[in-house]
């Protein structure tokens, strides 16, 4: 059976990386702080982008993942696209064994294959989708 790999992005871990490398990148490139070896803003700044990298290396690693907040989900399952859904847009879902079909305001119907991934990731998906797309 297949993971899915669940992100939440409203927790503030990934938004404190990503304003620790931003910090780092801008005080080594415009060497703000006066430092005696000019080698240690090549370091600064590569670990700037190195962070950057981190929060973004599951979007290549993983294939099949979800990441949402409070305002939208972003669901990719079994290829290397995805599909974005704003929680306010979706007019209703349905969840088998076999398939997740998510229908939007604009007469759009999406399906997602499930029948290869493990129950519990498949209820997962269904809790974020009826806590946060429920009206």
């Amino acid at each position: 059976m297949k993971k899915i790999h669940f992100t939440n992005m409203t927790n503030y871990y990934w938004l404190a990386i990503l304003i620790l490398a931003l910090a780092l990148i801008i005080l080594a490139t415009f060497e703000m702080i006066p430092l005696e070896n000019p080698k240690y803003y090549i370091y600064m700044r590569a670990f700037g982008f190195v962070l950057i990298m981190l929060f973004w290396v599951k979007d290549i690693v993983f294939k099949n993942y979800v990441r949402w907040n409070n305002k939208a989900i972003y669901i990719r399952l079994n290829n290397w696209k995805g599909k974005n859904f704003k929680f306010d847009k979706i007019l209703s879902w349905e969840q088998t064994e076999e398939e997740l079909r998510i229908n939007n305001l604009g007469g759009k119907s999406i399906a997602f294959d499930l029948k290869d991934f493990r129950k519990q990731d498949q209820e997962k998906l269904n809790d974020i989708l009826t806590r946060h797309a429920t009206r």
